[in-house]
């Protein structure tokens, strides 16, 4: 999987933007509605309190300074009654001190002023005005009027604003609308996204098909929209890469046709010099010679021929010690000639790989640790399950220079005065093939040592 795929992107996206619209709508929307509210209840308040004043006989405020109970008890009755008409909570008389005088309510009050005091202080006389809402002990919501008699007195009524906690509830309401939005939008992203990624998905396995010399690949299906153009460039691109590709492998054949009739000749009239010449003469040595050069050419021109074909791959379930017996018997006279050991520990479990595919990839590096080691050396072949699948084969030669590695995978490079630079390369073709990797391990001091990390 890649690390952020364009179906992650988009539902990244589409929620990142939904979050980011429903945070700020919501929050503008609570901010608006709270903020008409509180307005309009602050006016309300301010002309109940206006009127509520207008009718209020200022002349017998200083009595209740004095503690008169006829006055006491004459604004205690306007109080009360103002209450009764506009179904206030409390109405209430106190002076520029904030000490309430009289009250409405029977429990004592007052301290609960000293919050507004800088806005009781900026009313002039027959002003009104308001005080920010406030949660009393009774857990609701309230706001008070106050209303300037003569600079001396002050007229306070608190009026019930319960409907702000309602309002404060809509902070909620949104929060789960919010994460309604947001859980919608990730699953229409999701379906978006799946949309386009699917084909994409299927696009890019296609390729890779291509890529590897597939052309008889199956275009993909249900494909649409501006995909489908893409899918007729992809389909034309294989036709043409499929036409040249046979072009190839025709002039290939027909080179390698040409070169080896030739080659044959010069075999059999090499063959028969070296039979009608002596054991120990100059024209024997050059026969010999001669029909060791032209059985390194054939070699050369098979592995070229074989690294040029479409190679279909057909994985299964295969033991890597069955494969090793014959690669053994391939190599046994080669083995044999420099008394080289070969050791193989097997884990005992199969690996998922074309059986001729594994064959020529452990022939091979098998090839190349036997030209790689002295006489009297070691190879060692083991399989291995840590995390992943796979095999390596290790040799106690001189391994490889640094400056050559980064080139050792490519086709026709070589170290060898005699390689034909394909071994490697064709390994590395049938691994792709297989779904399998082949590395060089650049940290093994000891040798060589090449690892196969096959498909589980």
């Amino acid at each position: 999987m890649r690390s952020l795929s364009v179906r992650y992107k988009i539902i990244l996206l589409f929620s990142l933007i939904t979050v980011i619209l429903v945070i700020v709508l919501s929050r503008i929307s609570y901010v608006t509605v709270r903020e008409i509210y509180l307005e309009q209840a602050a006016g309300h308040v301010k002309t109940l309190t206006s009127l509520a004043a207008s009718d209020l006989d200022a002349s017998y405020l200083l009595f209740l300074t004095a503690k008169a109970d006829q006055a006491h008890n004459y604004y205690q009755s306007y109080l009360d009654g103002i209450v009764r008409q506009t179904a206030v909570a409390n109405a209430f008389i106190f002076n520029k001190n904030l000490d309430v005088l009289v009250s409405s309510e029977k429990h004592r009050f007052g301290s609960e002023l000293i919050l507004n005091r800088s806005e009781i202080e900026r009313l002039t006389i027959h002003q009104s005005g308001s005080s920010f809402p406030f949660a009393d002990s009774d857990q609701n919501w309230y706001i008070w009027g106050f209303y300037n008699i003569d600079d001396r007195f002050y007229l306070g009524i608190r009026e019930n604003i319960n409907r702000l906690e309602r309002i404060n509830q809509l902070s909620t309401i949104f929060f789960w609308i919010g994460a309604a939005g947001v859980l919608l939008t990730v699953m229409g992203g999701w379906i978006i996204a799946r949309t386009v990624a699917r084909p994409v998905d299927k696009l890019v396995e296609f390729s890779k098909k291509i890529g590897r010399g597939d052309f008889e690949a199956q275009v993909p299906d249900k494909i649409y929209g501006e995909f489908a153009l893409l899918k007729e460039t992809m389909q034309q691109m294989q036709t043409d890469l499929a036409a040249k590709n046979d072009e190839r492998e025709q002039l290939l054949a027909q080179i390698a046709h040409e070169i080896r009739n030739p080659l044959g000749g010069i075999e059999l009239l090499a063959g028969l010099i070296k039979e009608d010449s002596l054991t120990e003469s100059p024209a024997h040595n050059h026969s010999s010679k001669i029909l060791q050069e032209v059985s390194g050419l054939k070699e050369q021109i098979a592995a070229f021929l074989y690294y040029n074909k479409p190679i279909e791959s057909k994985p299964q379930q295969v033991q890597l010690k069955d494969i090793l017996k014959d690669v053994k018997l391939i190599h046994a006279q080669r083995l044999q000639d420099k008394n080289i050991k070969l050791n193989f520990e097997d884990a005992d479990y199969p690996l998922f790989f074309d059986p001729q595919h594994l064959k020529q990839v452990l022939t091979n590096l098998t090839a190349n640790s036997i030209d790689a080691v002295e006489e009297n050396g070691h190879i060692s072949i083991k399989t291995f399950k840590n995390g992943s699948h796979g095999f390596e084969v290790c040799d106690n030669g001189p391994g490889l220079d640094p400056k050559y590695r980064k080139n050792i995978f490519k086709p026709f490079f070589t170290t060898k005065s005699n390689g034909s630079g394909l071994g490697l390369a064709i390994c590395k073709k049938l691994c792709q093939q297989n779904n399998a990797l082949l590395e060089y391990d650049e940290n093994y001091k000891d040798g060589s040592r090449f690892i196969v990390i096959t498909k589980e």
